[in-house]
């Protein structure tokens, strides 16, 4: 194993313990926050003691005394490794928003006298702990590292100044994403095994199992990348493949597009060609297309109406090239890619066009998560039985709902195709080539490759074989020994944990040396 490839290992540790808005999985060292959390439980009682004076006469000092000299610790350690000012005044009787006063460490002669509403809780000592965390993670990354992480965590994007889907230049929404929120304990959707092996590879910027595994068995594929960049980006490996989860992803996108209210097909018999009417005919055409109006905003500029139908392309591209360089940019070339090749013509046609492209990071491209968001927002107004052109004279109590309904379709929707897309990348990963979904060779090597962690479990820990999907037990490689990975459990996370790490469970052919 190279440097890079036991480096990724290595940074893949750290981004596990970011939050799952920030590209983690949310497994944080709650070492960092024992100081918080000790200061702000000693300090509810501090000022509990100083509304309710409690002095036993046994004791030799008296119990806020004793308390002032636990939390000096914690206060010092707080200010020393977070950088977190020490306040020994009071803040001043104008400010009434805890937003307004810079967050600081009350100190023991404060905390009785700060105010209840601006006094900072362990949650505010958190996420300040939490953001220090990320920052020194992210400067310790190169520049191509520092994009791959943002990608998969929460971030906003804007559609193309050209988009059919926006109304005008002016009002173009930002959209979130996160692909990370697919593994969070609120997705109610979940991967398959091959699958999760892939995509947690993928986002975690380590090497694909399978490719490894295709590495070590077969001849034609010992000289390609464990990456899985040679199989993600030669559309003649498992062209057939390809072509079947391509028209699965356009499939999904029919069938939610129809569950929303918007009858879609993608029956190629009912699209349209893309040069039809044209003396030249390329009997080229979309993969699916809006039966109805409701989905095109009015728009003059085009000539769209409110009946204008949508007809749109897709595709999957993946973020790496063949040297594994990352491509910031792919989402953007792809959907310019489909609007030279397809807008103008169906246009002609007084047809709207969107591409709806995606990445193997589980991106979304802007015109994707635009028609998402307006499916959403179609199905809240049909749910409550509302106006598709006017909102405006909705009660607050109307709005609201209308509003939770939206947000909550739009978020049950992106995690749809999130599962998509990740079983697609999946499928290509595996491909016709070598087509080992099923192989019992393929699972056994596994099985002989990976080191038995499960000795190191408590006896008493409720965490069994019996409970843990199949690909926790066969994901991907970091430490050399049982005694290393022990150890190194032990120091970061509490048992209960434990289980979340068995993606680095390691195997024999593939160990760093720490």
């Amino acid at each position: 194993m190279n440097h890079q490839e036991v480096h990724s290992y290595l940074q893949a540790l750290q981004q596990i313990r970011l939050g799952i808005r920030d590209g983690g999985c949310g497994c944080y060292n709650n070492k960092h926050i024992i100081h918080a959390a000790y200061y702000s439980s000693v300090a509810d009682t501090i000022r509990w003691l100083h509304a309710h004076p409690l002095n036993p006469s046994w004791l030799k000092n008296s119990l806020s005394q004793t308390l002032t000299t636990m939390i000096q610790p914690s206060i010092d350690s707080l200010h020393q490794t977070w950088n977190l000012p020490i306040a020994t005044t009071c803040p001043p009787q104008e400010i009434r928003n805890k937003a307004d006063l810079p967050l600081s460490i009350p100190s023991p002669q404060c905390i009785p006298h700060w105010p209840q509403h601006l006094f900072p809780t362990q949650g505010d000592f958190g996420r300040h702990i939490k953001a220090q965390i990320k920052a020194n993670f992210f400067s310790g990354l190169p520049k191509a590292q520092q994009a791959r992480v943002k990608a998969v965590g929460r971030h906003h994007l804007i559609t193309h100044r050209t988009s059919h889907l926006s109304p005008n230049i002016a009002t173009r929404p930002q959209l979130w994403q996160c692909s990370t929120s697919l593994f969070s304990l609120t997705s109610f959707y979940e991967l398959s095994n091959e699958a999760f092996l892939t995509s947690t590879s993928l986002l975690l910027g380590i090497p694909i199992p399978h490719a490894i595994y295709l590495q070590a068995t077969q001849p034609e594929y010992a000289k390609s990348d464990i990456w899985a960049d040679s199989l993600l980006n030669k559309s003649k490996h498992a062209a057939e493949t390809r072509k079947t989860t391509h028209t699965k992803f356009a499939q999904e996108l029919t069938r939610i597009a129809s569950e929303c209210g918007i009858p879609t097909t993608c029956n190629e018999s009912r699209l349209p060609y893309r040069d039809e009417g044209q003396t030249q005919k390329t009997r080229k055409r979309a993969d699916l297309m809006t039966l109805t109006g409701g989905v095109i905003p009015t728009n003059f500029r085009f000539d769209f109406t409110s009946n204008t139908r949508l007809i749109m392309d897709v595709t999957i591209g993946h973020t790496f090239d063949l040297a594994h360089h990352f491509k910031a940019k792919t989402l953007q070339t792809m959907e310019a890619s489909k609007r030279r090749k397809y807008a103008r013509h169906y246009m002609r046609q007084r047809m709207a066009f969107a591409p709806m492209v995606a990445n193997t990071l589980g991106q979304c491209g802007p015109d994707l998560l635009q028609f998402l968001w307006t499916l959403a927002d179609h199905h809240a107004k049909l749910n409550l039985g509302f106006s598709t052109d006017n909102t405006s004279s909705l009660s607050s109590q109307q709005e609201a709902d209308y509003r939770k309904i939206r947000g909550q379709k739009y978020h049950e929707i992106r995690l749809r195709i999130l599962t998509c897309l990740f079983e697609s990348v999946a499928t290509r990963v595996f491909g016709k080539t070598f087509d080992l979904t099923c192989s019992a060779n393929y699972y056994r090597w596994l099985n002989q490759k990976r080191h038995d962690w499960i000795p190191f479990l408590p006896n008493n820990d409720p965490i069994s074989s019996s409970f843990l999907p199949t690909s926790l037990y066969f994901h991907l490689t970091i430490f050399t020994s049982h005694t290393q990975r022990s150890n190194l459990l032990h120091s970061f996370f509490p048992t209960s944990l434990y289980f979340l790490l068995t993606i680095f469970t390691s195997h024999n052919t593939c160990s760093p040396s720490l």
